[in-house]
C-alpha cells in the first residue's frame, strides 16, 4: 500500500512524497550528523513513515564514554548509514563545510558498509572533501531536508531495506 506524507519535493506542487514501501527486515540505519536539528526530521521520516530502526549518537546517554567504543557499537548495529552533511563550519577562506565528525563518520561507515550503503545527504554550498570526490550524493537546499526523502527511499529500496 502506498501512502503520501507531507514532505516537500521540488517537482511536486502539493508538497507530498509518495511512500515507496516499509521496512523489510530488522535493519538499523545510522544517522550521522552535526549540530543542525535537521537530523531529527530525517529520523522521524525513517522511523515513523518507513518503519526503520535508527541509531544516533543521541540514542543513549553518552556521559563519561569515549567516542571510539560508541562508534564501534553503532558500527556493529548499523546495516545502513545516512550521513547528513550540513554547512556548520567555516574554513579560513570563508567556505562552508560539514562538521569534521560527520566527515570522519562518512569514511568510517563507507569502509564498513560499502559506498552503496553509506549515503550522503549534502546541503548545497558545502566545500568538497575527498570522500565525496566522484561519489554521488543526494543534495538539498537550505533547511529543506525533505527534498532528499524521495531519492533516499529509492536507495533504501534498491539496497533491500524497503519492500
Amino acid at each position: 500500500m502506498r501512502k503520501s506524507i507531507n514532505h516537500s519535493r521540488d517537482d511536486e506542487p502539493n508538497g507530498k512524497v509518495e511512500i515507496l514501501g516499509r521496512a523489510t527486515t530488522a535493519s538499523c540505519v545510522f544517522i550521522g550528523h552535526g549540530r543542525s536539528a535537521l537530523w531529527a526530521r530525517l529520523q522521524l521520516f525513517l522511523e515513523n513513515d518507513l518503519g526503520l530502526q535508527t541509531v544516533t549518537y543521541e540514542s543513549e546517554s553518552r556521559a563519561g564514554e569515549s567516542i571510539v567504543p560508541v562508534l564501534e557499537k553503532m558500527l556493529g548495529q548499523a546495516t545502513f548509514a545516512v550521513l547528513l552533511l550540513t554547512a556548520e563550519d567555516e574554513t579560513a577562506a570563508g567556505e562552508k563545510r560539514a562538521r569534521q565528525n560527520v566527515i570522519h563518520e562518512a569514511g568510517l561507515f563507507q569502509g564498513r558498509l560499502g559506498f552503496k550503503k553509506a549515503i550522503l545527504l549534502r546541503q548545497e554550498g558545502l566545500e568538497d572533501f575527498s570522500n565525496v570526490d566522484g561519489l554521488q550524493y543526494i543534495p538539498f537546499h537550505g533547511d529543506r531536508i525533505e527534498q532528499t526523502f524521495w531519492e533516499l527511499q529509492r536507495v533504501l529500496k534498491r539496497e533491500g531495506l524497503l519492500q
